[in-house]
C-alpha cells in the first residue's frame, strides 16, 4: 500500500486580491484592500461581534499579500463563485 499526501503546500499557494479563503476552523474570508491601501481579510460570518449580516472585522493590515499570508498560515484558498441575483 502506498500513502499519498495530497495536502497543499501552503507556502506555494499564491494569494491574490479578491481570493476567498477558508480557515482550518471553517471561517470564510476574502482578501481586500482597506481604506489605507493595506491588504486585509474580511469575515463573511453573520453577526460576528455584532457587526451585522457580515463582518468587516479586519484581520491583518499588511503592505503585501505575502506578508498577510505569512501571518495567517491556517488559511487556504478555496474555489468560490460570486453570485449576483
Amino acid at each position: 500500500m502506498e500513502i499519498v499526501d495530497k495536502t497543499k503546500n501552503k507556502q506555494k499557494e499564491q494569494w491574490q486580491l479578491g481570493d476567498v479563503l477558508k480557515s482550518n476552523d471553517g471561517d470564510i474570508e476574502m482578501i481586500i484592500k482597506d481604506n489605507y491601501n493595506n491588504y486585509t481579510i474580511i469575515d463573511f460570518k453573520g453577526d460576528m461581534m455584532g457587526f451585522g449580516p457580515f463582518s468587516i472585522y479586519e484581520l491583518g493590515g499588511h503592505d503585501t499579500i505575502s506578508n498577510l499570508q505569512k501571518e495567517y498560515p491556517n488559511y487556504h484558498k478555496v474555489n468560490a463563485k460570486l453570485v449576483i441575483e
